[in-house]
Parts: C-alpha cells; structure tokens; sequence
C-alpha cells in the first residue's frame, strides 16, 4: 500500500506511485496545520493508484 502525504508534492512517501491532479492540471497547495496541504474545491480530484490493489470498485474514504 502506499501513503501520499500530499505535503508540496503528490508523491507517495516511497516515490514509486505518483498521484495525478486534475482540472486544473497544476496543484494549488496551502498552508497546512502540518506543512503544505492540496486545496480541493468545486469539481478536481485527486487520482492515486497502486498497483498491488484496485481501487476502482471499492468504497473508501479520505480524511483529513
């Protein structure tokens, strides 16, 4: 499984599955309680994938 701490980068903690931001393309970070945090409103998301589990057909949650 991987972690992506989403703190200036959308690298996994191990830098072996890199996450995609969309619409826009470019990533808008702000200040966090603990560096950086990804500012998520209206309709981007986020897409992180692994190859070890599929992610696709489960349901899941992120908190923050």
């Amino acid at each position: 499984i991987a972690s992506w701490p989403l703190d200036g980068s959308l690298s996994d903690l191990n830098n072996v599955f890199p996450a995609r931001y969309t619409n826009p393309p470019t990533v808008p970070y702000v200040d966090g309680n603990m560096g950086q945090a990804v500012d998520f409103s209206g309709s981007q998301y986020l897409y992180a994938s692994t190859q070890f589990m599929n992610l696709s057909y489960q349901s899941w949650t992120i908190e923050a």
